[in-house]
């Protein structure tokens, strides 16, 4: 309990801080993410907190209003690698995992089922092995497996998904037609973007516009930008996608 009589903000037992004659412990966020109406952090403590609108479930049980600050919407047993927000819908990835977990917005298949109205419940999105990274546009997912592959679901109408002919939506993921392997994925809007070897490739609506012609690129297919820097992870946006470089630290966009 508090000191008595102390002011908020002293410091109590177990590393809390007083505030209205209360001891309590802070919850310490070590990442964040955001989606088009609503964002959620995670960290120490195995929980997810989101904030935001709950329109179409995204931030957790239907009974749950929109939120103006933080609210624990998950209180999990095994740590979070990762979390990845859409448009109103919102995918999570635990350490070691071999599968994601997705709810809220359900138009385009992006929660990894069929098309259906906007679920609370999470769907459990089955790879088989080990998954690394996750990473969500508007209306669409992807997940890096350990082996480098990247796997996308959801709206495929702008080639977002990265293979050659599926142009439409999917409901279960589907391996890019990349031949290498990547050790990074980004999403936004309806562009993905992976790193190989710091080399940036894009697919969807803007992947043709940002590669290099000289490649002679094709339409939902990963082409590589047309940029000549080892880069060491992406940003996506729906017109620009960003990147910092290995060496030096820099940040270079481009769209």
């Amino acid at each position: 309990s508090p000191p008595g009589g102390a002011p908020d903000g002293t410091v109590c037992a177990a590393d809390g801080i007083c505030s209205d004659a209360i001891c309590s412990t802070p919850w310490l966020a070590t990442a964040i993410a955001v989606g088009s109406g609503h964002a959620c952090a995670w960290g120490k403590g195995n929980k997810v907190a989101c904030w935001g609108s709950n329109a179409t479930f995204a931030i957790g049980d239907a009974a749950i209003p929109d939120q103006a600050s933080p609210t624990v919407s998950s209180d999990l047993t095994t740590p979070i690698a990762q979390v990845a927000l859409g448009d109103g819908f919102t995918c999570r990835l635990h350490q070691g995992a071999t599968a994601v977990y997705c709810r809220g917005k359900n138009d385009h298949g992006q929660l990894g089922a069929a098309v259906s109205p906007p679920k609370a419940n999470e769907v459990n999105v089955n790879f088989g092995s080990a998954i690394n990274q996750i990473a969500a546009g508007s209306q669409h997912a992807c997940a890096r497996t350990d082996s480098g592959k990247v796997h996308c679901w959801g709206a495929g109408s702008d080639g977002q998904l990265g293979k050659s002919g599926v142009t439409s939506d999917q409901q279960a993921p589907v391996e890019t037609g990349f031949l290498g392997t990547f050790e990074y994925v980004a999403a936004g809007g309806a562009n993905t973007c992976g790193l190989a070897n710091g080399e940036a490739f894009c697919w969807g609506v803007a992947g043709v516009k940002w590669a290099n012609p000289k490649v002679n690129p094709k339409s939902g297919l990963p082409a590589p930008v047309n940029i000549s820097l080892t880069l060491q992870s992406l940003a996506v946006a729906q017109t620009h996608a960003c990147g910092i470089t290995k060496v030096g630290g820099e940040a270079w966009c481009w769209g």
